[in-house]
């Protein structure tokens, strides 16, 4: 369905159109922008965002998938209620203390209505207590307690549900539904409440066999006499903290912790009966955030920055290394890690399929590496993983040709520890380049006095000092690496032309390359020029790219010029990959738009 037609039939998922999905990209339909290729075909199936899981795992659920998925959890799967325990219905004797224990989710509350006279009758202000004490009241026999329970998951609450209705069905599950609202009754009787004497003690919390997270809901419960509520104190680091409302939950969310580790505890103990003992529960609260310390593959060269910014051919290696304080925990459990590309959806990080996991680097390669029909680590188009079929797809497939993923790329990285603390992302910038170096006939390194003639095969400088004029002729090739020239570089008709990373203090020209140029994070004291260049894509992927994404001539990628830049004649306009060149000088030519 169109979202035109999604709209006017108020049908699949018409309530998310347009929305960011929490996977990545937009939730779209079957438009023209839509995603196309889903479960086990390649076409005439849509699905709502580009990392839907009618596709891949590995990405957060959109909003689409998690509406269904909250209401199958909350709705316990088949039973199609929430679960709430309570004082049980029917009569209840005047001075009673009526009670409901609800669910708990770890990051936000339930709201709990209570009405005098019915579900239409006068809401009771106790702060969405759990308890409600009807001595104080003063009810009339026959009196109607009614009580609501919401989970506040629609868009009044956490906006995890948009379906307003009341049902329940697999496809129909609303958030006015029996899986997210409860509500319970009671009739006040003539008699009054026998006092009883219950164990003080908890009968649930969250678990406190490992830390609780740094803005986690902690909750207990606690037995229920008839004619009274137990108290309950929270304590931090030995400091009570104020409860006036005698709340079984804490959110520590709200209380702005500091980073560190605490102790929390909570203490029952019986208002009726002060002598009556008590119970304390402990958790150890873990508020250091986790990191996921990054390592790349050696570039060719690094561009200058405000962020860490390396240049490679082909593509590069990630290994990440999640990390947490470990304060309170039993044993070493595992850091979670995770990665996302261009600010699409976060991604698991698992190491590399095929390879020890999760301790090899994840991949990236500018159309994926292909393992068992499926492609990981795309840097292209259709995202980072991808049915492998459709690395092949032309212009008339489903979303238009496959386009391989050369020029600049943004990824952050992150973890989650075993608490669920989700950590500071840190980010990088990658630029991958169409091409490859020739292999070395000759290679200089160290200091090299005077000047460098070649007329055959490939000359390597390899972080060398060389202290006069290189000259390249006659179809030989020169690859630069690191170091310096404190002369001047002359190329004519050579084969290939890479320097990286390296300064030349004097005048470069480089004209008639027949298979290509590539210049990346180098220093250009004098002039450049670049003339009567041809840049040949060496494989199909590149070629893949020239044809739909538009030729490329010299490539000229975060580089720093002080002097003139000229391009001309060169078989496309010099390109830059996204990497910007500092051009501090003059430029003239097709060079003028870098």
């Amino acid at each position: 369905m169109t979202s035109e037609e999604m709209i006017e039939a108020e049908a699949k998922w018409w309530r998310w159109l347009g929305e960011e999905s929490e996977s990545g990209g937009i939730i779209r339909a079957a438009d023209p922008d839509g995603y196309e290729s889903g479960l086990y075909r390649g076409s005439n199936v849509w699905r709502p965002s580009p990392n839907s899981m009618m596709r891949w795992i590995g990405s957060y659920f959109d909003q689409v998938g998690r509406e269904h998925m909250v209401a199958r959890i909350t709705g316990q799967r088949d039973l199609g209620e929430m679960n709430l325990r309570h004082t049980p219905e029917g009569e209840v004797r005047r001075g009673s203390v009526i009670w409901v224990e609800t669910m708990h989710p770890k990051y936000h509350e339930l709201d709990v209505i209570w009405r005098i006279g019915g579900p239409e009758g006068e809401i009771v202000d106790n702060a969405s207590s759990r308890s409600l004490e009807l001595g104080p009241l003063g009810l009339e026999p026959g009196t109607v307690v009614h009580v609501e329970v919401r989970d506040p998951v629609g868009p009044d609450g956490i906006d995890w549900v948009r379906n307003p209705s009341t049902g329940s069905g697999a496809t129909d599950s609303g958030y006015n539904g029996p899986r997210f609202v409860q509500t319970r009754e009671w009739t006040v009787g003539r008699n009054r409440v026998v006092p009883s004497s219950p164990p003080v003690e908890f009968t649930d919390s969250t678990p406190a066999h490992r830390p609780v997270a740094g803005d986690e809901v902690v909750y207990v419960e606690t037995t229920h006499p008839a004619d009274r509520v137990l108290d309950v104190a929270w304590h931090l680091d030995g400091e009570e903290l104020a409860n006036p409302l005698n709340s079984r939950n804490l959110d520590l969310g709200a209380l702005g912790l500091p980073s560190g580790t605490y102790e929390l505890t909570a203490t029952v103990t019986d208002p009726g009966r002060p002598h009556a003992g008590s119970d304390t529960i402990a958790w150890t609260v873990d508020n250091v955030l986790p990191t996921a310390p990054r390592t790349l593959s050696e570039p060719l060269a690094t561009v200058g920055g405000d962020v860490e910014h390396p240049v490679y051919f082909e593509g590069w290696d990630m290994w990440l290394e999640p990390q947490d304080d470990l304060t309170g925990y039993d044993g070493e459990p595992y850091v979670v890690g995770e990665l996302r590309l261009n600010h699409d959806g976060w991604f698991n990080y698992f190491g590399f399929p095929e390879e020890p996991m999760p301790e090899s680097p994840f991949r990236f390669r500018h159309s994926g590496t292909d393992v068992k029909a499926l492609t990981y680590g795309n840097l292209g188009t259709g995202g980072l993983s991808k049915a492998t079929f459709e690395q092949e797809y032309g212009p008339d497939d489903p979303n238009g040709p496959f386009i391989p993923g050369y020029g600049t790329h943004t990824v952050e990285h992150r973890a989650i520890d075993p608490a669920g603390n989700i950590g500071d992302a840190e980010e990088y910038r990658a630029t991958v380049l169409p091409g490859e170096s020739p292999e070395c006939t000759r290679t200089v390194s160290g200091t090299h006095n005077g000047n460098l003639l070649v007329t055959s095969g490939v000359i390597c400088l390899d972080e060398a000092q060389v202290n006069g004029t290189v000259t390249v002729r006659g179809g030989a090739s020169l690859v630069v690496h690191g170091g310096s020239v404190n002369g001047s570089v002359l190329t004519d008709r050579a084969g290939v032309v890479q320097i990286f990373d390296t300064a030349v203090s004097g005048q470069t020209r480089i004209s008639g390359t027949t298979t290509g140029v590539t210049v990346v994070g180098s220093t250009f004291r004098g002039a450049l020029t670049l003339t009567g260049n041809e840049q040949v894509p060496h494989d199909e992927s590149a070629e893949r790219f020239a044809e739909y994404e538009g030729e490329y001539g010299p490539i000229l990628a975060g580089n720093t010029v002080n002097g003139r830049l000229s391009c001309s004649g060169n078989n496309a306009p010099a390109s830059d990959f996204g990497a910007t060149n500092e051009i501090n000088g003059p430029a003239a030519g097709d060079c003028a738009r870098l």
